[in-house]
C-alpha cells in the first residue's frame, strides 16, 4: 500500500508498525501538508463486527480522553476496501521499549529524573482518561511513544540525553483494549501484557483506575531493572540497591495483589513517586538486564541521610505549633486507621479545625485545616512536614503542588474532600497524611 493516497488526501509513505489486527503507517497529509500516523485495520477482521467496533471505539476514545499526555487523534475514515483507520500524532522518535534498548546497549545510566519523566507522562495521561472513567488496561514500553517537540531546538549530543529528551515529548497510545467502565457489566476479558497486568486482570475479574496504577508500576520497575514482576506480584527489587528504600516502598504498593492495597489514584501514585526520589544526593546506575529470577521486594541499602534542610521548614513547623497550642492540648479523635490505607490519626483541635497526623518511624508529618468548607469558597491548610526533606500536596482535584508549606483548596461541590500531603526523608522513608473534610453550601 506505499505510495497509496487515501481517500485523497493521506499518502501512505511507510510502515512503521504492525499488529494482530492492524498496520500503522508513517503518512502525509496533503492537505496540511503534515506528517501523521494513519493506522488500518487489516482486510480480514475488518469483517469481524466486533473487531470493527473495537477499532473504532479506541478512535472515540482518544478523542474523548484529549490531553497532551496522550497521542492525539485527527480524523476517523473507511478506506475504499471497508478497512476503518484512524489518523493520529506521528511518533516519529519510536516507542520506549526502543529508546530503553539502546540506551542499555551504549551503556547509559537510568537516574531519577528518567522515572519522574515516564511517571508524569503516566500521571498525567491517566487522569485524564480515569476522568472519563476509561481504563487503559494495557499500559506497556511498546504503548508509551516518543514524539518530536518542533518547538524546541534538538540536543545535538544525542549521547549526553535522558530516556526523554528535551525536544521531545512521551504520549500514551493504543487504546484498543481499554474499557469504559461506564459501561462495564463488572467481569472483563482476560486480556493485557504478562508482567504488566494484575490478577484481577489476568482472571477476568472486575477491573478499575487501580488496574493501570500496577502496570504504572510495573512499568518502573521494568526501566530500571530491564525485568517485569512475576504472576504473584513480586520484584527483583534487590536491583533498586543505590535508589531510596521510599520508591521500592511506592513500587511495592503500586504491584499489591489486591487492588484496594494500592493508590487510589494515578496523582497519589505520582506524589508518592516524586516524594520518593526527591534526594539530591542520589545517582544510582542502570543495573545489568541479566538479573536473578524475580525476588520478593523488602528490605533494601537506603541511599545516606539528606544533608540539607529547607530554611522555611522551620517557619511552617512554628505556625503549626502556634494552632495547636491555640486549639488547646487535648484535642477529640475523629478517626484513625483511614480505609485508604495512610494510617492517619484525625483529631479536632478547637475553632472548627481539625488534624490529620501521620508517622513512619520516627517521620512524623501532619496537615490541618478547617474541617467544614463552603463552595466556592478558598480554604488553607497547613503542613507540619518535621524531619521531611521534602514532601508533595495531592488536592482533592488531583492537582500536584511540591514543597509548599500550604494549599489553598477552593470546592466545586458539596462532598467530602480529602487533602493528602505526601513527604520522604532524606533515608528515603515515605509517608503519607491524609485529612478528609466536608465542603457545603452556605
Amino acid at each position: 500500500m506505499i505510495g497509496t493516497v487515501i481517500r485523497g488526501r493521506y499518502r501512505l509513505d511507510a510502515v512503521v508498525g504492525t499488529g494482530a489486527f492492524a498496520t500503522v503507517y508513517r503518512a502525509h497529509d496533503e492537505r496540511l501538508e503534515a506528517d501523521v500516523a494513519l493506522k488500518v485495520l487489516a482486510e480480514n477482521h475488518s469483517l469481524s463486527t466486533d473487531v470493527r467496533e473495537r477499532f473504532i471505539n479506541e478512535a472515540r476514545r482518544l478523542r474523548q480522553v484529549a490531553s497532551p499526555h496522550v497521542v492525539g487523534i485527527h480524523d476517523l475514515g473507511e478506506t475504499d476496501r471497508y478497512q476503518p483507520f484512524i489518523v493520529m500524532d506521528l511518533a516519529d522518535r519510536g516507542d520506549l521499549a526502543r529508546r530503553v534498548a539502546d540506551h542499555r546497549a551504549n551503556s547509559r545510566q537510568v537516574v531519577p529524573e528518567d522515572l519522574l519523566a515516564v511517571a508524569s507522562t503516566l500521571a498525567g495521561a491517566l487522569a485524564a482518561m480515569h476522568a472519563h472513567r476509561v481504563v487503559h488496561r494495557d499500559l506497556t514500553p511498546r504503548n508509551l511513544l516518543l514524539a518530536s517537540t518542533p518547538s524546541v531546538s534538538p540536543t545535538p549530543d544525542r549521547t549526553s540525553r535522558g530516556i526523554v529528551g528535551s525536544d521531545e515529548r512521551l504520549l500514551v497510545g493504543d487504546l484498543g483494549l481499554s474499557k469504559d467502565l461506564a459501561l462495564a457489566s463488572g467481569i472483563t476479558a482476560a486480556v493485557g501484557t504478562p508482567g504488566f497486568s494484575p490478577p484481577e486482570q489476568r482472571i477476568g475479574a472486575g477491573i478499575d483506575e487501580r488496574t493501570d496504577v500496577y502496570a504504572a508500576s510495573a512499568l518502573l520497575v521494568w526501566l530500571v531493572t530491564g525485568q517485569v514482576p512475576a504472576d504473584d506480584g513480586t520484584w527483583p527489587s534487590a536491583a533498586f540497591g543505590g535508589w531510596p528504600q521510599g520508591i521500592v516502598s511506592t513500587l511495592s504498593r503500586g504491584l499489591s495483589r489486591a487492588p484496594g492495597d494500592r493508590h487510589a489514584t494515578a496523582a497519589e501514585w505520582e506524589a508518592e513517586v516524586r516524594a520518593a526520589l526527591a534526594p539530591a544526593e542520589l545517582s544510582p546506575t542502570l543495573p545489568a538486564p541479566a538479573l536473578p529470577g524475580p525476588v520478593a521486594g523488602t528490605e533494601h541499602p537506603s541511599s545516606s541521610p539528606g544533608q540539607r534542610r529547607r530554611a522555611r521548614r522551620g517557619l511552617v513547623v512554628v505556625v503549626a505549633l502556634i494552632a495547636v497550642l491555640a486549639g488547646g492540648a487535648g484535642g477529640r479523635l475523629l478517626a484513625t486507621d483511614d480505609d485508604d490505607g495512610s494510617g492517619s490519626r484525625t483529631e479536632e483541635i478547637g475553632s472548627g479545625r481539625v488534624r490529620a497526623e501521620a508517622s513512619e518511624g520516627d517521620l512524623t508529618v501532619s496537615v490541618e485545616g478547617p474541617e467544614t468548607l463552603t463552595v466556592g469558597e478558598p480554604s488553607s491548610f497547613t503542613a507540619d512536614v518535621g524531619d521531611a526533606e521534602s514532601w508533595v500536596w495531592v488536592g482533592p482535584d488531583g492537582r500536584i503542588s511540591p514543597d509548599a508549606p500550604s494549599l489553598d483548596v477552593t470546592p466545586g461541590s458539596e462532598g467530602q474532600l480529602a487533602i493528602t500531603l505526601v513527604a520522604s526523608d532524606g533515608t528515603g522513608r515515605t509517608v503519607r497524611a491524609v485529612l478528609r473534610v466536608r465542603a457545603g453550601d452556605r
